[in-house]
């Protein structure tokens, strides 16, 4: 497509799961292979609280086992952050272990915020699956809650507060490799 993403092979899923009818899942991260089977590119599908979202495609396969992206931010997702600055993608590619870092860059460069997701993978089958949604049933609510919960302490502290501007026209953009 546009964003030279050859997607024509598996595609792999990093997502919250839906419980009891219901998921927030602030990123997706889409991670596509060519028809060989050679990792092609990754696309992050941002959502915010207010039912929008944004997605960032990034062409090609990782380097030394790590995709390095940036892109340019072009979506709303937190009243406490305007929609200036730059995102700066570090993911190394899915085995034993996932690591995500995500950083946003102010428009003079300096991070603004980072977020980091680490996971062992294991085998998925009935019971460890029941074990998992037994150990945390309310995953997807606690996700919800724990952003609503970081705004009310930012809010309190006197954090600015951005207006929601329209969400952009075009529903995705493309990201490029840092250097």
């Amino acid at each position: 497509g546009d964003a030279g993403v050859d997607a024509t092979g598996p595609m792999r899923l990093l997502c919250f799961p839906r419980l009891w009818g219901y998921v927030f899942d602030p990123l997706t991260i889409w991670f596509l292979h060519d028809r060989d089977g050679r990792p092609s590119g990754l696309i992050h599908e941002v959502r915010n609280t207010f039912g929008e979202s944004h997605s960032y495609a990034c062409a090609g396969g990782p380097t030394d086992g790590v995709y390095v992206e940036d892109a340019a931010k072009r979506f709303h997702v937190s009243p406490f952050f305007d929609r200036m600055g730059r995102y700066r993608f570090r993911i190394a590619a899915p085995g034993d272990a996932l690591r995500v870092a995500i950083r946003l860059d102010g428009p003079d460069g300096a991070p603004r915020l980072t977020a980091t997701h680490i996971a062992q993978a294991k085998p998925l089958d009935d019971r460890r699956l029941a074990a998992a949604i037994l150990r945390r049933p309310a995953l997807t609510w606690g996700v919800i809650g724990g952003i609503h919960w970081q705004a009310l302490k930012l809010w309190r502290k006197g954090a600015r507060f951005h207006k929601r501007p329209a969400a952009p026209r075009v529903g995705a953009s493309v990201a490029g490799a840092s250097s």
